[in-house]
């Protein structure tokens, strides 16, 4: 018995991912990327400045979160359209497109776990109490001292961010390879 898998449009709706939900359009997802592009150059004016008040780390950390979230919308539909079929180029592209953004974006805000281990945990823990903004991120800092030890410089980390796409290279290329809707011949 031969099993062949089926096309998208061949599967009924109620099984199929349902990535309208993410954004409408392919064209509305163009947008989300050209208006995240504008949020991650925002992200630079809190670069060294961190230390400065528990209101900047506040403004800085409601920034990165508004960013982490416009990237995995923007991540995940590029990643969920180009699951279904491979083989689609312009999917191929806008998923090449979302992990360069998703790179750029560990770039950008690389500076900000090396400058709050400057600030160091005691004022940190002080400043949550002091801006009710920051009161949800305790958690967050008690991963971040544990992790401090594997934390590297602000530029380290920047090129690390930068490099996070050509490292992933690899692992995309195995997927394209080992996903992609390959043909074969009855082999009897």
């Amino acid at each position: 018995m031969t099993a062949v898998a089926r096309k998208r449009d061949e599967i009924p709706q109620q099984y199929q991912w349902h990535i309208e939900s993410i954004f409408a359009t392919p064209e509305a997802w163009e947008t989300a990327v050209s208006q995240f592009q504008h949020q991650l150059k925002e992200i630079d004016q809190f670069k060294g400045r961190l230390h400065e008040s528990p209101t900047i780390l506040a403004n800085y950390l409601t920034a990165a979160d508004a960013l982490a979230t416009a990237i995995g919308k923007i991540y995940v539909y590029a990643a969920l359209s180009y699951s279904v079929d491979t083989t689609n180029q312009t999917a191929a592209a806008r998923n090449d497109q979302a992990r360069g953004l998703y790179g750029m974006t560990a770039a950008a805000t690389a500076f900000a776990q090396p400058e709050m281990l400057a600030i160091g945990f005691e004022t940190l823990r002080k400043w949550l109490t002091e801006d009710e903004r920051l009161a949800n991120y305790g958690h967050y800092l008690d991963r971040l001292e544990t992790q401090q030890a594997h934390v590297r410089s602000a530029e380290v980390e920047q090129v690390l961010g930068m490099a996070r796409d050509t490292f992933g290279t690899a692992s995309a290329t195995h997927g394209i390879l080992a996903n992609a809707d390959l043909k074969f011949e009855t082999a009897v």
